[in-house]
């Protein structure tokens, strides 16, 4: 009898930290780069602000990351909206219309850029760090105590996502399998420039 309260106990742990919600941002196989579902979106990963924004052509918009590794290379990537599926919880299906493997973030460089990360000014960059980094000694973006963050510059009237992802795997770029990605990431707001 004991044993029956122990399990009905354990299961309603299970059920109320949400495990086997195969859909909510919060689930995860953190570290399995092999996921080819939604589940590769890492657990906790958090932006805010968190809602969608809306930034005027010139204007900056500060943007911070939490919940991420420190000892692990991120990447930061801003997706234009026609490039992105997402319903808001941390997942989404991209389009790779060249067929490499890795999802398409478009001309985002019309729309907005990464002025600064952590901090210090970069050249703005749709994004960072760029294409020619070594995913086998990846630089990357460390965050220090979880978090990372960056200033985003609009350029023109557009819709971007910014997309964090580990900078590892055979590319540099966010890999994906039938538009979903196959390593751990993470969608942010939409970010309206007008």
């Amino acid at each position: 009898m004991q044993l029956k309260h122990i399990l009905t106990a354990l299961f309603a742990f299970t059920f109320a930290a949400g495990c086997g919600d195969k859909d909510a941002a919060t689930d995860s196989v953190a570290d399995d780069s092999t996921a080819t579902d939604d589940s590769a979106v890492e657990e906790g990963i958090s932006f805010t602000p968190g809602s969608a924004q809306t930034l005027a052509s010139g204007g900056t918009l500060d943007l911070s990351i939490g919940g991420l590794d420190d000892a692990t290379a991120y990447r930061v990537t801003l997706v234009i909206a026609a490039n992105l599926t997402t319903s808001g919880d941390g997942t989404g299906t991209f389009i790779d219309a060249d067929a490499n493997g890795a999802a398409d973030a478009g001309a985002s460089e019309g729309v907005a850029l990464i002025a600064s990360v952590n901090g210090t000014a970069i050249t703005a960059a749709k994004t960072y760090p760029g294409g020619e980094d070594d995913p086998a000694n990846p630089s990357g973006i460390f965050p220090s105590g979880g978090t990372i963050s960056v200033s985003l510059s609009g350029v023109a009237a557009g819709m971007v996502y910014p997309v964090v992802y580990v900078n590892g795997g055979t590319s540099t770029f966010l890999e994906i399998t039938d538009g979903v990605p196959s390593e751990v990431y993470a969608v942010g707001p939409a970010i309206t420039v007008n």
